[in-house]
């Protein structure tokens, strides 16, 4: 009986012990006035088709980073979604222009981390529809996630980026290179 009361007394206090940490992250919600990543939407076209890309640029002061799209576990993936809309659709998976720094067992959360510093552009095909007008058509992409840095973490929750014709593509993006 001793031994069973030892042992939940030792994993109540490694569970308050990490929850104090989590809280220690200093969790922020995103304001206009500190917004710790900038986004830039846009979508090209290949010539004379009604195909592209939907290309979405992520821009961060150089010592903060998102996790990438493919993240497992804990901490959560950055996610992107797009608005539905009949003028088109994706057809295919958002993937980033470079590979993800990766830390195979990261100290904190004990698991493979992946991690995009500074800039990251991603991009997914699109297909627009026959009668859609590319110059007047607007694409909405939202971010939820989190951009950190050492000290902190802020919560990105619903930042929108409105993606508008930006021309026609001359070779195929999204080739993944490392970092």
């Amino acid at each position: 009986m001793i031994r069973i009361c030892r042992l939940a007394l030792v994993l109540t206090m490694m569970y308050a012990s990490q929850l104090a940490f989590l809280n220690s992250l200093a969790w922020t919600q995103t304001s206009r006035a500190s917004d710790p990543i900038r986004l830039k939407a846009e979508f090209k076209l290949y010539p004379g088709k009604k195909t592209g890309m939907l290309i979405l640029h992520a821009k961060m002061p150089d010592e903060n980073y998102i996790y990438s799209l493919t993240q497992k576990k804990i901490p959560p993936p950055t996610k992107l979604i797009v608005e539905k809309n009949e003028k088109f659709k994706v057809t295919g998976k958002f993937k980033p222009d470079k590979k993800p720094t990766v830390i195979e067992k990261d100290e904190i959360f004990n698991n493979r981390i992946e991690k995009h510093y500074k800039t990251v552009v991603f991009s997914a095909p699109i297909q627009l529809a026959d009668d859609a007008d590319a110059d007047s058509l607007e694409i909405t992409v939202t971010m939820n996630g989190q951009v950190c840095n050492e000290q902190n973490c802020t919560m990105i929750r619903a930042k929108k980026a409105v993606a508008k014709f930006g021309g026609t593509l001359k070779k195929k993006p999204n080739t993944t290179k490392s970092n």
